[in-house]
């Protein structure tokens, strides 16, 4: 689908790298994400606060520690070339995104919509 939309759009296929933030004592539910530039964002419901020292550190499941393997697979996948200035197009199945986000940027999610509809 990404080939197919960068060809008609005439634009560079790259890949946007985030992780998600699980919550402490429960990594599999999500309260935040981090991006390639390091840039956290956090759920409203995430009780801000209580996210408490997970910033620091490295390991997984830290802000710093998925920072660490975004750039990881951004030196392994990018074959050496940094992440270049993009518009990421958000697409997931069952669901129809209109407009833009510039990438990097603080929030993947600014300038972005969601319509329902295919």
């Amino acid at each position: 689908m990404g080939e197919i939309l960068a060809r008609e759009l005439s634009g560079d296929l790259d890949i946007v790298m985030v992780r998600k933030i699980g919550a402490p004592g429960d990594p599999e539910f999500a309260i935040g994400a981090v991006d390639e530039n390091g840039d956290l964002l956090l759920s409203p419901f995430s009780g801000g606060g209580a996210f408490g020292n997970r910033a620091g550190g490295g390991r997984r499941g830290t802000p710093k520690g998925e920072l660490s393997v975004i750039r990881e697979r951004r030196r392994l996948w990018g074959k050496g070339r940094p992440a270049s200035l993009l518009v990421a197009l958000p697409v997931a199945p069952g669901r129809r995104w209109t407009g833009s986000a510039p990438w990097p940027t603080g929030s993947s999610a600014s300038g972005s919509r969601r319509t329902s509809g295919p």
